[in-house]
């Protein structure tokens, strides 16, 4: 947990128990693991901002418990549930409670524009503690992307980074039992796009009827909402 990982020996700050008690997403054993990914975001110890856009189903919240398991930074977890008038405050407390670490504000599209200003002022402000703020969106945020750019302050992941690689859907494949092989595999990349979710549903689809394989798209009863 966050408590167990945070910290210690810094002055309290208000609210910088609660911010150390938030639980860290757990990363799931049988999840795809996105190792390329994280090896860049652990790498990006000086960036003070971490911008993950995509599209919901691809694997955004996962990738980041994945870097959470992994990284031996303190993580706070801020879920959609936590991102409110108070999130700039649970920020501070952060930098207060820890010389360095990384929180996480996971659902940052339903914020209200002032809100996130205000994160990033605080983000910034307070930058040379060493803390990152990532931000997870479905949405594009409203950020100067170009002058965050300019100045080295900013580590990007995107739906394009996220798109699964024929490798990566060959595990999700194996972590759900299901066999395919290798033409069948790279056409439901292709199909897909390399979308996590679709490739997910795919395998379900697959189990539930095997010899299926061109049924598959998305008028397939699993694939549509």
């Amino acid at each position: 947990t966050a408590g167990r990982r945070a910290g210690a020996g810094r002055a309290a700050h208000p609210g910088a128990e609660d911010a150390r008690s938030l639980p860290v997403r757990a990363f799931a054993p049988s999840s795809v693991r996105r190792s390329s990914l994280v090896d860049r975001l652990s790498a990006a110890v000086a960036a003070p901002l971490v911008l993950v856009v995509a599209p919901p189903g691809y694997g955004k919240s996962t990738l980041l418990a994945e870097w959470a398991a992994r990284d031996r930074r303190p993580f706070v977890w801020l879920r959609r549930g936590d991102l409110g008038p108070t999130a700039g405050e649970r920020i501070r407390a952060a930098h207060a409670a820890n010389d360095r670490g990384v929180v996480v504000l996971d659902g940052v599209e339903q914020l209200e524009q002032g809100a996130l200003d205000e994160i990033l002022d605080v983000a910034f402000d307070d930058a040379s503690s060493g803390v990152t703020v990532a931000l997870a969106s479905r949405t594009e945020p409203q950020l100067p992307l170009g002058r965050l750019r300019a100045h080295r302050l900013l580590l990007e992941i995107r739906a394009a980074d996220l798109q699964m690689s024929v490798a990566e859907a060959a595990l999700l494949f194996s972590n759900e039992g299901i066999g395919v092989d290798s033409a069948q595999l790279q056409a439901l990349v292709a199909r897909t796009e390399g979308w996590p979710a679709a490739l997910y549903l795919a395998a379900l689809a697959l189990r539930e009827a095997p010899e299926g394989f061109e049924t598959i798209g998305g008028r397939h009863h699993l694939l549509t909402a």
